[in-house]
């Protein structure tokens, strides 16, 4: 399946979206930094990054976009002005509000399988 990277803070949150993922067969990874992603993706291949945009800013994001060509992106939370600056559009979906487990699986489920020949 994918490998996805969670770039989170909540750790509950974290273990159980993980477990989710992995019944799915992806292969899920779990960092506290965005500077990290790099030396990540020169390692191995990554289909996804999840960012919880309330922890990181979306400067941090650009700052290291130039590694992330063909990664698949999403944001979670953020204030609302996120989704009027320019740069957001470097996430293929942002979810707002009310983030549970499901609705988070089923956002990364639609990005991954976005563009996907059958």
């Amino acid at each position: 399946m994918s490998r996805i990277i969670l770039v989170k803070s909540d750790a509950q949150r974290n273990s159980l979206l993980t477990a989710l993922l992995q019944r799915q067969g992806h292969t899920v990874s779990i960092t506290d930094t965005l500077d990290q992603i790099p030396a990540v993706i020169t390692k191995s291949q990554l289909d996804m990054l999840v960012v919880d945009m309330d922890e990181h800013s979306l400067d941090e994001v650009v700052q290291i976009a130039p590694n992330l060509k063909g990664v698949k992106i999403l944001f979670l939370g953020g204030n609302d002005d996120m989704q009027h600056d320019f740069r957001s559009w470097i996430a293929d979906d942002i979810i707002q509000g009310s983030q549970d487990d499901d609705a988070i699986n089923y956002c990364i489920q639609k990005i991954l399988n976005r563009n996907k020949i059958n």
